[in-house]
C-alpha cells in the first residue's frame, strides 16, 4: 500500500459526509415548504451548509498543516452523520438499509481523522528539537 493510501484512506468517508450535509440542506428546505412554511432556500442551505459542508471541507484541506484543526472542523459533520444510530429501527424502516451508510461513514471519518492526528503528534514528537 503507498504512504499517500496510508495516510489518507479515510477521505472518502469525509467527502460522503460533504454530500450528505448538502442533501440534509435541500431536505431541510423541502420539508419546512411542505409543511407550509415560506424558508429561505439560502437560509436553510446556509445553516447545515456551515457545519457539514464548510468546516469539513476546511478540516481536509489543512489536514496535513494543521491535523488537530482537522479533526475538530469533522467533528460537527461526524456527530451529526452518528444521529440515525439513535432511531436507528425506524431510520431502517423509513428510508431503508442506505441509512445505515450515513454513520458508517461518519465513523470512518472519525477513526480516520483521530489516526491523522496520532500519525501528525508521533512525527512532531520525533522530530529533533532545534532550540538551543
Amino acid at each position: 500500500m503507498s504512504e499517500r493510501m496510508k495516510r489518507d484512506w479515510w477521505i472518502p468517508g469525509a467527502i460522503a459526509l460533504i454530500g450528505a450535509g448538502i442533501a440534509f440542506g435541500f431536505l431541510s428546505h423541502s420539508n419546512r415548504v411542505d409543511e407550509g412554511q415560506d424558508p429561505s432556500l439560502l437560509a436553510d442551505v446556509a445553516a447545515t451548509g456551515l457545519a457539514l459542508v464548510v468546516l469539513p471541507i476546511l478540516g481536509l484541506l489543512l489536514r496535513r498543516a494543521h491535523p488537530g484543526w482537522t479533526f475538530w472542523m469533522v467533528l460537527p459533520a461526524i456527530l451529526v452523520s452518528l444521529s440515525p444510530l439513535l432511531w436507528l429501527g425506524d431510520a431502517v424502516r423509513d428510508h431503508g438499509a442506505l441509512m445505515l451508510l450515513i454513520p458508517a461513514a461518519g465513523i470512518v471519518t472519525l477513526i480516520g481523522a483521530l489516526t491523522n492526528l496520532a500519525h501528525a503528534s508521533v512525527a512532531e514528537g520525533a522530530q529533533p528539537s532545534t532550540a538551543t
